[in-house]
């Protein structure tokens, strides 16, 4: 491993420096750990999913990439569509606005002392989300507060950061939308639920917070599902005292529907499209079919 690093940089992310912190990077691997390192970056939406996918054929070792939480996500599904025995290293410097994955695995936020933090290293593993044919990180959600979310503008998340989201979420807050979805768990139990938000984790951090979900880590093998049992404001809101009470370590609460598995279909029983939030960003329309790959990455972390 950091024999032959490529490093994969969202050039705006992190204020507009990312150009900046991709070559401070460079240097402390090439200090540190005298790595060959090679910078790209990013121009088009693709960019950095194909860059980590054809990283293997191309000799890299290792692959960082410095952006948020989207970069993150589109490396680590070039890097889990590459079939190969031996994936190249994973790790990466935070400068999103939300940062979940950076919170669950404890690289620091602040982006100088993420770098800095790589002159030291050990060996992790890290789980990976598949959902359908895809691949994600954080969470997948379900409801309308996580539409509103996706509607948020790039302009005010640079801006607000982490309140752009919270803007847009109230949104759908104060709708009495709901969805009638049904939950097949492990291929047997069904479960079904009118709900206005539904979120499945794979680590303790969501949105910025880690009490939801706070028995989770990122490689315990396990998909960790929480939904607000019911669909107007105020069934929310009473998920929410219940949640400032106590958390999902037990099962389900009174205005709250909770569960592990590692895996999970989820589909609508209506006819009007559903669509789902998928790190941050639109992923596919329900029907969706959820499983938790268990150490399916290797990855490099600062060791203090």
């Amino acid at each position: 491993m950091l024999k032959n690093v490529l490093i994969i940089a969202n050039p705006v992310a992190g204020k507009a420096k990312g150009k900046e912190f991709a070559i401070e990077l460079a240097s402390v691997l090439e200090e540190a750990h005298q790595s060959q390192t090679e910078i790209k970056y990013t121009e088009g939406a693709n960019d950095a999913t194909n860059w980590a996918n054809e990283s293997v054929q191309e000799g890299y070792d290792s692959v960082f990439c410095l952006g948020g939480d989207g970069t993150v996500s589109e490396v680590i599904e070039g890097l889990m569509s590459n079939e190969v025995e031996e994936r190249p290293y994973f790790s990466f410097v935070p400068l999103g606005t939300v940062n979940d994955l950076a919170r669950a695995i404890g690289i620091p936020l602040n982006p100088q002392k993420a770098i800095d933090s790589f002159k030291n290293i050990q060996e992790s593993t890290l789980d990976v989300g598949q959902i359908n044919d895809s691949y994600f990180i954080n969470v997948i959600a379900i409801g309308v507060i996580p539409e509103g979310v996706m509607n948020t503008q790039s302009d005010d998340k640079n801006r607000l950061g982490v309140f752009a989201y919270i803007k847009d979420g109230l949104q759908g807050f104060f709708s009495h939308k709901g969805y009638d979805l049904k939950l097949t768990i492990e291929n047997e139990e069904e479960r079904k639920i009118k709900t206005n938000l539904m979120i499945v984790a794979l680590t303790n951090s969501v949105g910025g917070l880690d009490f939801m979900f706070n028995q989770a880590t990122y490689n315990d093998g396990l998909l960790h599902l929480a939904a607000v049992d019911g669909h107007h404001p105020i069934s929310t809101i009473n998920a929410a005292l219940e949640l400032s009470f106590d958390n999902l370590t037990q099962n389900d609460l009174e205005n709250m529907v909770s569960l592990q598995a590692t895996q999970l279909d989820i589909e609508s029983l209506s006819e009007q499209d559903i669509a789902t939030n998928m790190d941050g960003d639109p992923g596919p329309n329900l029907p969706v079919s959820l499983k938790v790959i268990h150490n399916a990455l290797k990855i490099l972390l600062p060791k203090f």
